[in-house]
């Protein structure tokens, strides 16, 4: 039995010609380590280490601040209180040293017909600068007040336009209403004052 051929100086054992070929080739490309560095072996390396108790908290924080309820919208200011005409003003009115900027007749009208003029009537003397305004309700068909001076008036309309000026929808603009004198219209009339741009400041 026949020993197998030596192998030649520099050959790899038991490699055939491409596979030399491909073993000179690998070996061309290696570079040498520098002296004293010694590889490491990654497979022996320790698991990484666990998150600090920190880290989880920072991470919880940011998860409660994003799932944090939105701000609750601002209290609305409520409206000014109606507040009665001053008695120095209502005499002013009636001796004609004060007069009246604007007035409404709501004569005749329907209850949603006079609502509707009235709203648009206070707005309107609003922005016109207006400070009192007389609203003209009549003292109603078989109003008590026709036959007694003393009594609260009777008429629809004066019942509901007092309900309607004290209404949150005008208390921004009304400060407040009283009985008109006998020279405009007594107790089928109001004096209305109208509440001005900087009177509404706080």
């Amino acid at each position: 039995m026949s020993a197998p051929p030596r192998d030649r100086p520099g050959r790899r054992p038991w490699l055939s010609p491409e596979e030399e070929e491909i073993w000179r080739t690998v070996t061309r490309t290696l570079k040498p380590l520098k002296p004293g560095r010694a590889v490491k072996d990654r497979t022996n390396a320790p698991p990484p280490a666990a998150p600090s108790p920190a880290g989880r908290t920072v991470v919880s924080a940011a998860v409660q601040t994003s799932a944090r309820p939105p701000a609750p919208a601002p209290v609305r200011k409520p409206p000014p209180r109606i507040q009665p005409i001053e008695d120095k003003i209502k005499r002013r009115l009636a001796r004609g040293r004060l007069s009246v900027d604007m007035n409404l007749d709501l004569h005749g009208m329907r209850q949603h017909e006079a609502h509707d003029a009235l709203l648009g009537f206070i707005h309107r003397a609003r922005g016109q600068g207006a400070r009192i305004v007389t609203v003209v309700t009549g003292k109603g068909r078989g109003s008590r007040a026709e036959h007694d001076a003393h009594a609260h008036p009777g008429g629809v309309l004066q019942r509901m336009v007092r309900h309607w000026l004290a209404a949150p929808e005008l208390r921004h603009c009304v400060i407040g209403f009283d009985e008109a004198d006998a020279a405009h219209g007594g107790s089928g009339a109001l004096y209305v004052r109208i509440r001005r741009d900087r009177e509404d400041r706080p």
